[in-house]
């Protein structure tokens, strides 16, 4: 339960960063929890096996959010709105009823492929599937820098006819 909480919070931490445009921040936060976790995997799996990956899975989400905590000056409360949370609850239980659903289908392919075909044919099939998240992945990654900029042309202006002719330097510059 408490990594849940550890896993919600950083979510909304994350979040919130990128509105505030703070990427500088995330980029480092990521790039230091890296770090941190493939060095405490060398450590504490050599050592202690699973367990030292159990480890690694309590202590790095305090790690991440006392990182962003002591660098950001945004501090946030913890509140609980019991109606609110009723309405979210019959929002979130039928996409997480789906998310349990694509997460299985995602993977009963490899469950089958590894049976039917063995080892060597799902290998060969894990490589195809990463190639597939990369490529899929890279939109992603300038929907992350650019929504907020979407979100505060479209806050500015106030319509979506200004954003039809928007072209941010990033866009315009991989056009050329």
């Amino acid at each position: 339960f408490v990594l849940i909480l550890q896993q919600l919070h950083s979510f909304l931490t994350v979040a919130f960063l990128r509105t505030q445009k703070r990427f500088s921040l995330l980029s480092r936060q990521t790039i230091l929890s890296s770090l941190i976790s493939l060095l405490l995997l060398f450590v504490f799996v050599a050592k202690l096996n699973i367990y030292g990956l159990y480890i690694i899975a309590i202590f790095m989400p305090i790690f991440n959010i006392s990182y962003i905590f002591f660098n950001t000056k945004c501090k946030f409360r913890f509140e609980i709105d019991v109606s609110e949370l009723r309405r979210l609850f019959n929002i979130g239980l039928p996409l997480l009823l789906y998310s349990f659903g694509y997460i299985f289908f995602r993977t009963i392919d490899r469950v089958m492929i590894i049976s039917m075909l063995g080892a060597t044919a799902m290998g060969y099939y894990s490589i195809a599937t990463m190639v597939n998240s990369f490529i899929y992945n890279i939109p992603n990654v300038f929907s992350i820098v650019m929504y907020p900029r979407f979100q505060e042309r479209y806050g500015e202006k106030g319509g979506l006819k200004h954003l039809q002719n928007y072209h941010p330097p990033l866009y315009t510059n991989l056009a050329q």
